[in-house]
């Protein structure tokens, strides 16, 4: 899969295709993938793995944008209302094992408007709510349910 889409950049950085350039991009990205395995420990079983949950990663990245824009309205309400808001330090558990859901959840939790991870340790995360609207559910948000499910789908 890593393979295929270096070639097709490739292909697509260069604007046209000849056997020159075609046999150039399969050399160098044979030597990327090399260089991935030997540096960086990649495997052909990462990209198996990848492909397992290709569908969940792009709910996963729907969701976030629809969730993005629904904070985004949610904070120019509040703007143009002028409410008073009410920030809050929340404090939540998730049961996401491994440190890459956790990073997604954060860094999800972090691009949504009104919201910003302060901290996270083990499972446990600390979120600054820009008012107590957005403090609710974190913790059994549309983010942790199909990181939970991904999850599941990588371990199986």
């Amino acid at each position: 899969m890593v393979f295929s889409a270096l070639l097709i950049v490739w292909i697509i950085l260069n604007g046209r295709i000849t056997l020159e350039i075609l046999c150039f991009g399969v050399l160098l990205c044979v030597a990327v993938i090399f260089f991935l395995r030997y540096a960086l420990g990649y495997t052909f079983e990462f990209d198996k793995r990848v492909c397992r949950i290709g569908a969940s990663l792009i709910k996963y990245a729907a969701v976030l944008f629809i969730e993005i824009v629904k904070a985004n309205l949610q904070v120019v309400k509040i703007i143009v209302t002028g409410k008073k808001v009410k920030p809050r330090l929340v404090r939540f558990t998730v049961p996401l094992n491994s440190e890459t859901a956790q990073v997604a959840l954060a860094d999800s939790i972090t691009l949504t408007p009104g919201t910003i991870t302060v901290q996270t340790s083990g499972g446990e995360f600390y979120v600054h709510a820009l008012d107590e609207a957005f403090a609710g559910g974190l913790d059994e948000s549309c983010f942790v349910k199909q990181l939970v499910e991904m999850e599941g789908k990588l371990n199986d």
